[in-house]
């Protein structure tokens, strides 16, 4: 105990935990950050045909979006959306 910490207790009347003491209870274990992992489309979905569509055109925004509205029925931002899981998984 430094001298501030038994100061504060003679003037407080409250025992002072030293900062060097250990907490009590249970530890949490640290766990590693798991590595990123290569997605991949599902066979057969419509995340698939966006991606073949991206690559169809090349990854041109305005004519992928319009191609995926058109050929997966889906609206502007269903689309949108799957144009850029598209982008991310080409």
């Amino acid at each position: 105990m430094n001298a501030i910490e038994s100061m504060t207790e003679v003037l407080t009347g409250k025992a002072v935990i030293p900062a060097d003491a250990k907490p009590r209870g249970k530890q949490r274990a640290v766990k590693a950050p798991k590595a990123p992992v290569a997605r991949k489309a599902k066979s057969g979905t419509k995340q698939e045909a966006a991606v073949a569509i991206f690559k169809r055109f090349s990854g041109d925004k305005t004519t992928v979006i319009s191609a995926i509205m058109d050929e997966l029925s889906m609206s502007t931002a269903g689309a949108t959306t799957y144009y850029y899981n598209a982008k991310k998984l080409a």
